[in-house]
């Protein structure tokens, strides 16, 4: 361990034997915490904080984590409002820490540091709380590759999203050491190798444990709690488990909010591996949601939208509240039932029924990517040509392709005449080019030679041969008019261009001299 830890720990000990008599670090299961989202929705708002917080006494829970910090302004409002909040919750409700969640360390040594230079230490955050989805492909796709990622020399993939990470955590921990506070990360699903150095960082690590009952909470993290022993570092961890509709909420209905860790804690207490024993400490557990937390059927909201969240730039969704006698949006403080949303964020609206009381209802993420590029279409020739011609249209680069005939090919051969256009779809946004008009052009007919006397043409003897109309002429002879004069036998043929400039060739006129036949025979 090193001396900055051991110096932050007797920081964290001494904070908090001078707030609350018992020392944090010294009770067992001392963690039962929530996440609060839309921070900025309900804050300064007393009906809701004191929902929040009488909530957290009826279910014994002493720990929140502050969500969507980013949607605060941090005016001198917000901060005093946050100020009072902590306070509260600290002094009268029974809370032990408060946490702020962050993704990078610049909200973190700005915005978070900047207001915990306080005087009282009842105001101040107490955790650190790191979150950054570096394993989920979707998460980098819709938003850490433009926000995070590329501006920062990453690469838009798993790889770079670790990178960009455990460089903000380092950062972050380094923070939190020097200022006695706690570094808390959530974690998903990292490997081996990658979660052993965010293990030999962290004070504590937040393990996703997110199932639909408890029957196997604790196996469902086992192999990552092996990644973590192997590190070969005492470790403390937090499950965190999920009350969203797809994972506890209706087994919360029937079940207390403690039964969860009471299982998990049996089934680590019954554990062979001796690793797990030795360098896995856990210190209780949180939940995600306060929203998505069960409650009295009066004290419910909820969103629903007209379409899909995910959309692409120029769409838009209608999200919808329940019904109630009025309504507040957060962002955007819309006070309609709907609203129309056309940009990314997380959407809550708080829903007032006729009595008075107030329900804040679970995010509803909206992702909006950016527009395809619209393709261009290149030929390799004239666009226009005669029978038998063709022409390859081919597509500026997309990640796939569907063009109006129906190929999913960059590049088609046409051969028929048609109003050709391509879709370019990239990251599920697609974009159709411009036009572009084919034409396979009729051929004239086939010229027809008339001659201007008999076939038979001998030495002195002149005949014309004429060609049926047409806008161009070339002869076997090489002459370029429509009508040609010829003195000596032979076999002779005329090209000939129409209105399409395609051209035709006639059947040759054989012209011989029949006195020179008959003398040779």
């Amino acid at each position: 361990m090193t001396l900055a830890k051991v110096i932050r720990g007797v920081k964290y000990l001494l904070l908090f034997t001078m707030l609350y008599s018992l020392p944090a670090k010294s009770q067992t299961n001392n963690i039962r915490g929530m996440y609060v989202n839309s921070t900025s929705s309900w804050l300064g708002d007393s009906s809701l904080e004191n929902q929040i917080l009488r909530y957290a006494v009826a279910h014994d829970l002493n720990y929140l984590t502050l969500y969507d910090l980013n949607n605060l302004s941090w005016t001198t409002s917000d901060i005093t409002k946050l100020a009072a909040f902590i306070s509260k919750a600290k002094t009268l409700y029974s809370i032990v820490q408060v946490g702020a969640a962050g993704e990078t360390y610049n909200s973190f040594a700005t915005r978070i540091m900047n207001y915990n230079n306080r005087v009282l230490p009842i105001e101040k955050f107490n955790v650190f709380n790191f979150e950054f989805e570096f394993w989920l492909t979707s998460s980098i796709n819709a938003f850490y590759s433009t926000l995070y990622l590329t501006p920062n020399g990453y690469t838009a993939d798993t790889a770079g999203a670790f990178a960009f990470a455990w460089r903000e955590f380092q950062k972050i921990d380094s923070l939190t050491n020097a200022n006695g506070l706690v570094s808390e990360i959530y974690l998903g699903w990292p490997n081996r190798g990658q979660m052993q150095q965010l293990a030999s960082r962290a004070d504590r690590i937040l393990l996703h444990s997110y199932r639909t009952t408890d029957a196997d909470i604790y196996q469902y993290t086992r192999n990552r709690l092996l990644d973590i022993a192997s590190g070969a570092k005492v470790t403390t961890v937090i499950p965190i488990f999920s009350s969203e509709q797809s994972y506890m909420y209706n087994w919360l209905n029937t079940n207390p909010t403690t039964k969860p860790y009471v299982t998990y804690s049996g089934f680590l207490s019954a554990e062979p591996d001796m690793s797990i024993k030795n360098y896995i400490k856990t210190d209780g557990y949180t939940w995600f949601s306060y929203a998505a937390m069960p409650k009295p059927a009066n004290q419910t909201a909820t969103i629903t939208s007209s379409g899909p969240t995910h959309f692409c730039n120029g769409g838009s969704v209608t999200l919808t509240a329940n019904q109630g006698s009025s309504y507040f949006w957060t962002p955007g403080g819309q006070t309609t039932r709907s609203i129309n949303v056309t940009s990314s964020g997380s959407f809550t609206v708080k829903v007032t029924d006729s009595t008075g009381v107030v329900a804040l209802s679970r995010p509803m993420t909206v992702a909006v990517s950016a527009s395809a590029v619209i393709p261009v279409i290149t030929t390799s020739g004239p666009a226009a040509f005669c029978p038998g011609g063709s022409v390859m249209l081919t597509s500026s680069p997309s990640n796939s392709y569907l063009w109006s005939n129906g190929a999913t090919t960059q590049s088609i051969v046409v051969t028929t005449s048609g109003n050709y256009s391509v879709t370019g779809i990239n990251t599920g946004c697609s974009a159709t080019s411009a036009v572009t008009m084919v034409s396979a052009m009729a051929a004239p007919a086939v010229p027809v030679i008339t001659a201007s006397g008999p076939l038979n043409i001998c030495p002195g003897t002149l005949l014309t041969l004429t060609s049926s109309p047409g806008n161009s002429y070339v002869w076997s002879n090489g002459a370029t008019t429509r009508s040609i004069i010829v003195s000596a036998a032979g076999s002779y043929t005329v090209r000939m261009s129409g209105s399409t400039n395609c051209s035709a060739v006639s059947a040759p006129k054989m012209f011989q001299c029949l006195r020179h036949l008959r003398h040779r025979l």
